[in-house]
């Protein structure tokens, strides 16, 4: 799931920052084919020593812009694939927990190995859920909030392209509008994985013959189960639980601000 994400993700970032990259191009090749006054705009701002005077200077700097899509595009989603990475790992492993927990056999021979193997495992996985959660936490903050106005801003600069005929920007407005969708709902949809996986590892517990152990055993296994009572969450600031509950509010609140924007324009 991982890997299919990361290829999504760098698809669409990449499709979205090579029609940036391609539209000064686009209008250029416009501007001759009709006997335009040929203006010579480049893909990113970039501060020149010099003035642009003619077409093959104009296309060295434009060929030595080339390397920023590949810069923009890892940059924008490398963090994201690394988190998202992260969190299904420490997903599957939690099932994996509670495959062992519901297969556990309380009467064998090694038993208490068992148990000590499964909280050792059960303490570090909350640990590493807990320390995403912490590493990411500020970085989905400006992500939420970021998106969530991006979405009303680009909807509203689409409506006003398709109002205006610029298959240009309006391509390239989609592509960028989807993606941060698209990344905005993987945020809610593996913040909800591993809230559904630790519930599951909680029901296995439960549903162990921990009370026939001895008592240091039953013990061990009664403080998985209240830690497992606590839940693992994403969150954005530490406040706001990723979920897919949660992804529809976002779309709706994206949604009730570009309302407000084209009224108010």
């Amino acid at each position: 799931m991982a890997k299919n994400f990361i290829r999504v993700a760098v698809l669409l970032v990449a499709s979205s920052s090579v029609v940036y990259f391609a539209k000064p191009l686009c209008v250029h090749l416009t501007s001759i084919q009709e006997n335009d006054t040929i203006i010579f705009n480049l893909p990113y701002r970039v501060h020149l020593f010099h003035n642009i005077s003619n077409v093959a200077v104009y296309s060295l700097i434009y060929t030595l812009q080339a390397p920023l899509v590949l810069i923009a595009t890892f940059g924008y989603t490398g963090s994201d694939c690394l988190m998202v990475t992260l969190t299904l790992h420490v997903c599957g492993e939690l099932s994996v927990l509670a495959n062992r927990v519901e297969n556990l056999n309380c009467d064998t021979q090694g038993c208490k190995e068992n148990i000590r193997a499964v909280v050792s495992k059960h303490v570090r996985l909350i640990r590493m859920a807990r320390s995403l959660e912490d590493a990411f936490n500020t970085v989905l903050l400006g992500q939420l909030f970021g998106g969530t106005f991006l979405i009303c801003f680009l909807g509203y600069s689409v409506l006003a392209n398709t109002t205006e005929g610029q298959e240009t920007d309006l391509l390239n407005f989609s592509l960028y509008g989807f993606s941060v969708v698209v990344l905005l709902f993987v945020y809610c949809y593996i913040g909800d994985c591993l809230t559904n996986e630790n519930v599951k590892l909680r029901n296995a517990f439960f549903n162990c013959r921990w009370y026939n152990l001895p008592t240091k055993e039953s013990m061990m296994f009664v403080t998985c189960i209240i830690q497992s009572q606590k839940p693992l969450h994403l969150t954005a600031g530490k406040f706001y639980v990723f979920s897919l509950s949660r992804f529809s509010d976002v779309i709706r609140s994206s949604a009730a601000y570009l309302s407000v924007l084209r009224n108010l324009m």
